[in-house]
Formats: C-alpha cells, sequence, structure tokens
C-alpha cells in the first residue's frame, strides 16, 4: 500500500478506485463493503507533536497524564523532550499509532514503580526520554 500511496501523492489523486485496491491485494468481496475511499498524507513529526500536545481526551499523552494524576503524581513535559518521541515515532511510519508505543516504552516502568511511592512530579525531560531506567533510579532514590 505504501506503493500505492507514493503514486497517489505523486500524480495529485485524491482516492483510490475500487481496482487500484483489488490490484494491491485486496479481496473484492472487502473492497465492495468499503463504501468509503481516500487517499491519506503521512502525519510529519510536526503532526504528531501536536497530536501529544493537544489536550484531547485521546490524545495518548493525556492519557498518561490522567493516569499518573491518579495516583497523585504531576506529569508535566519539555517540548523537545515530546519532540524526541515524535521522531522516533515517525520513523515508525505508522502513524500516531506509533506515539502509543513509543509513549509506552518510555513510561512502561514508571506506571508499575511510581504508583505508591513518595513521588509526586514526573517531567519529560530529554534525559528521561533517552536512559529511562536511569531516571527511574534517581527519581526513587530521593
Amino acid at each position: 500500500f505504501e506503493q500505492l500511496s507514493s503514486v497517489y501523492a505523486s500524480e495529485g489523486v485524491k482516492a483510490p478506485e475500487p481496482s487500484d485496491l483489488i490490484n494491491a491485494g485486496l479481496l473484492h468481496e472487502f473492497v465492495g463493503r468499503v463504501p468509503i475511499r481516500c487517499a491519506l498524507e503521512p502525519l510529519s513529526v510536526d503532526h504528531l507533536l501536536s497530536i501529544m500536545e493537544s489536550d484531547s481526551e485521546i490524545s495518548p499523552l493525556t492519557q498518561y497524564r490522567d493516569m499518573f494524576a491518579a495516583h497523585a503524581i504531576d506529569l508535566s513535559w519539555d517540548t523537545e523532550a515530546l519532540r524526541t518521541i515524535a521522531e522516533r515515532a515517525h520513523a515508525h511510519g505508522l502513524g500516531a499509532r506509533a506515539l502509543v508505543a513509543e509513549l509506552d516504552a518510555v513510561f512502561r516502568e514508571f506506571a508499575f514503580a511510581l504508583p505508591g511511592s513518595s513521588v509526586t512530579e514526573l517531567k519529560v525531560t530529554e534525559d528521561l526520554v533517552s536512559k529511562p531506567e536511569e531516571e527511574l533510579r534517581r527519581l526513587l532514590a530521593v
């Protein structure tokens, strides 16, 4: 599908035809059940950053903020740290879904270790993003 998407982008096509989807390997039965078809542009790093920084309740970062808040832990962040996460997610080429995977990789151990500890603040910095295990040990040692 990536090749098909590239062709559409280069030709300025806004929506694939059913035959395009069939030629790309989708079953006739499936294509017939898809009433709306459109070509999508890949999300940029800035788009991914915007998704994370939004206050929408479906933003993966907002969900983490709310989860930590339920344990009286205030989650804050540096924009540059979020940009690093967005760049990593962008490298996967999976759109916004990759944000969840990258945020999970950063927060996984914090989500288990911090609730019930004396930690009341967690700031997402470049150091935390690049070395989460070290930052967790540092936080728990205080």
